[in-house]
C-alpha cells in the first residue's frame, strides 16, 4: 500500500465543529454531487450536517462541505504526494504541512491531503501548481466543495496541531502561492483583451448602460434577497475553471450568459463586456468553435438569448 493510514470510511470523523456547524453541505458520489445535483453552489440548497449524514447514508454517498464567497476558509489540496516506493508522503509535502499547521487530513483517494485553514487567496494566481517533488497543490477559497473524510493525517498521533483549524494562516498561504502558483496572464484568461465579436447579428438591443451599471444592479437586488441576483452574482465571482453548480465549466458558462441575458436586456455587446469582466473569463471565449468563425464566446451568446424567455423590467443603479 502507498499510503501512510488510508482512510477506512467518509464521514464526520474529527472535522472541526466549526466546519460542521455550518449549513453548507451536499452529498456526492465519485465526487460528483447528488443531493442535490444541481444548483449544489447556491446556499438555499445546501443543508445541515445532520441531515447531509442522513441523506449520504440512504444514497451510499459522501459528504462534501461547500466554500461560500463569505467563508472564512481557504482549502490547501495536495494531490499525488505518495511515491510508488513509498509508504509516506513526500518530505516536500511534509514541510508544507508543518509550516500551516492546521487542520490536516487524507483525501478519499488516500494520496492527498486536505490542509484547511482561515484565510483568503489571491486572484492574481492561478488555483493549481506543481509540487517540486511529486504532486500537485491547488488553493481555493469559494465556489468549490471538498468532499471531507475526517481521517486526520498525524504519523505522530501526538500532535494537535493538525486537528484544529488554524486562524492566523495568511501570510502562510501567500507564501504558498508565491513559491507554487503561477501569475495569471493574458493567456491563462485572467485577463483578455476588448470584444472584437460582430454581435449585432445575434441582438440589436441597447440599453446604452455600462457594466458598473448591469453589476450595481445586481448587488442591490442581491440585498433585498433576490434569489436570481445572488446565483448571478455567485457565478460573476466564480473562478473560470469551477462548474459553479452545473456539470462542467461550459454549462456554467451558459447559465451565467443566460443570467446576463435577463439583466442586460438581451444587449448582446454589453452581456460580453460583463462576461469580460467576470472572474469566468478565459481565453476559450475567444477561440473559433466553428467553420463559419464563430468564436466559442459569440454562440454561447447566441444560444443564450435564444433561450431566454424573460428581461429584467425595474430600474437600473447607475453611479
Amino acid at each position: 500500500m502507498r499510503r501512510l493510514r488510508p482512510p477506512r470510511e467518509h464521514g464526520l470523523g474529527s472535522v472541526p465543529e466549526t466546519l460542521r456547524e455550518r449549513a453548507q453541505w451536499i452529498v456526492t458520489k465519485d465526487k460528483a454531487p447528488i443531493r442535490p445535483s444541481n444548483g449544489w453552489n447556491l446556499p438555499e440548497n445546501q443543508l445541515p450536517v445532520d441531515i447531509a449524514q442522513k441523506l449520504s447514508k440512504q444514497y451510499i454517498g459522501e459528504l462534501a462541505y461547500v466554500l461560500q464567497p463569505d467563508d472564512p476558509f481557504v482549502i490547501v489540496d495536495l494531490d499525488d504526494i505518495v511515491p510508488e516506493d513509498s509508504v509516506d508522503i513526500t518530505q516536500e509535502a511534509k514541510r508544507i504541512v508543518r509550516e500551516l499547521r492546521t487542520y490536516t487530513e487524507w483525501s478519499r483517494s488516500g494520496e492527498g491531503l486536505h490542509l484547511i485553514a482561515e484565510g483568503t487567496r489571491s486572484t492574481e494566481r492561478s488555483e493549481m501548481g506543481t509540487l517540486g517533488d511529486i504532486g500537485k497543490i491547488e488553493i481555493f477559497d469559494r465556489d468549490q466543495f471538498v468532499v471531507l473524510t475526517g481521517n486526520c493525517y498525524d504519523p505522530s498521533e501526538k500532535s494537535t496541531d493538525n486537528r484544529a483549524i488554524r486562524e492566523d494562516a495568511g501570510d502562510i498561504v501567500a507564501d504558498l502561492e508565491r513559491e507554487y502558483l503561477p501569475e495569471r496572464t493574458e493567456s491563462d484568461g485572467s485577463k483578455v483583451s476588448s470584444s472584437t465579436f460582430d454581435l449585432d447579428s445575434v441582438s440589436s438591443n441597447s440599453t446604452d448602460l455600462s457594466v458598473v451599471d448591469i453589476r450595481h444592479t445586481i448587488e442591490e437586488y442581491a440585498k433585498s434577497d433576490s434569489k436570481q441576483a445572488k446565483r448571478t452574482l455567485n457565478q460573476w465571482n466564480s473562478p473560470s475553471s469551477s462548474s459553479a453548480g452545473h456539470s462542467s465549466p461550459s454549462e456554467a458558462d451558459l447559465g451565467f450568459v443566460s443570467d446576463l441575458a435577463f439583466w442586460c436586456r438581451e444587449d448582446a455587446q454589453l452581456m460580453d463586456e460583463c462576461f469580460r469582466h467576470s472572474n469566468r473569463i478565459r481565453s476559450k471565449w475567444d477561440d473559433v468553435h466553428h467553420s463559419d468563425g464563430q468564436t466559442y464566446g459569440e454562440v454561447t451568446i447566441q444560444k443564450a438569448i435564444n433561450t431566454n424567455s424573460s428581461t429584467f423590467s425595474g430600474h437600473y443603479v447607475t453611479r
